[in-house]
């Protein structure tokens, strides 16, 4: 009886928030499917929370799996804090600084493999890798894109240009991060910067970013 019980343990906690906080998916899906659906939410929402805590500088501080939410919500954050300076290896948790796994630049990476180890619990209820692997190629997908708004507005551009743009933001961080600059004040003091201050031979389009 305990070993029948132990056995399905996996799917009463993966049924238990389909009921609770996903009806829809339980209504829509049944079987394998209703858990790799399960999966898919958890990143969407895992992957616009940890987007949110890199766009205004937010910092975890230990994003154990039990820290983390299913639905996306930031929990049990007890070492957090804010960067100030920019610093992708900033961390407020003591008991971290000698490795700095939970610092403010590996989050995203942190939140996927946190990530995996939810789709390793669901593997036996899906039976097949793929469509859980697919799941978490949507997470990466996700928080990218999500960066990608952010530092977009950030900077005042009118579109994300890609690869260009994505170069653009990485040089800028690492400029930020050599000389030391407050990350939020950098941010808020390009609200002032006049249009004015595009360079020769700008174009409209440049110039209406600085506006």
């Amino acid at each position: 009886r305990q070993a029948r019980l132990a056995a399905d343990t996996p799917r009463r906690l993966a049924d238990h928030p389909l009921r609770r906080h996903f009806p829809d998916i339980a209504a829509a899906h049944a079987g394998p499917d209703a858990y790799v659906a399960l999966l898919r939410e958890a990143c969407r929402r895992t992957a616009a929370m940890v987007a949110g805590w890199m766009r205004v500088g937010f910092v975890h501080g230990v994003m154990n799996t039990d820290n983390m939410s299913i639905l996306g919500l930031t929990i049990d954050y007890g070492p957090f804090g804010w960067v100030d300076a920019y610093d992708p290896e900033w961390t407020p948790n003591t008991t971290d600084l000698p490795g700095r796994r939970y610092c403010f630049g590996n989050q995203p990476t942190v939140a996927l493999w946190n990530l995996v180890r939810l789709a390793n619990a669901l593997y036996p209820l899906v039976g097949d890798a793929a469509p859980l692997q697919a799941a978490l190629g949507e997470y990466e997908e996700a928080v990218a894109a999500g960066l990608a708004e952010a530092y977009r507005a950030k900077l005042g551009l009118l579109e994300w240009r890609g690869d260009a743009d994505e170069a653009l933001v990485q040089d800028l961080l690492a400029a930020m991060a050599a000389a030391p600059t407050d990350m939020t004040l950098f941010y808020r003091l390009l609200a002032d910067l006049p249009v004015s201050a595009a360079p020769p031979g700008a174009d409209a389009s440049d110039a209406a970013c600085l506006a």
